[in-house]
């Protein structure tokens, strides 16, 4: 199936376990203290909803950005780092 090219949405769901939706829905970025975090992603495409768990070790003053490719209905999403441009973080572990 073809789908024409759409707009990819990436916004953060929670934190920490913390949820981080507002009046004007889930933001696009957010500040992450030092330390090991879980960070949700929320991803939109299509009117098609994705929760993705990354955890991360942050150090002061890092920055990152979220990213996503899509091909097809297939959906990659990583965290990258800002200055090295490379993949950072793991995917969360879930207890069963």
């Amino acid at each position: 199936m073809l789908l024409p090219k759409g707009i990819d949405i990436i916004t953060f769901a929670f934190l920490n376990e913390k949820h981080l939706y507002g009046f004007f829905g889930y933001p696009e970025s957010i500040r992450v203290p030092p330390g090991e975090n879980k960070i949700y992603i929320h991803y939109t495409r299509y009117g098609y909803n994705a929760f993705f768990c990354y955890e991360l070790n942050v150090k002061p003053k890092e920055e990152f950005i979220a990213k996503s490719k899509t091909k097809g209905l297939k959906v990659s999403l990583w965290i990258e780092n800002n200055v090295s441009n490379k993949p950072v973080g793991k995917p969360c572990k879930y207890d069963k």
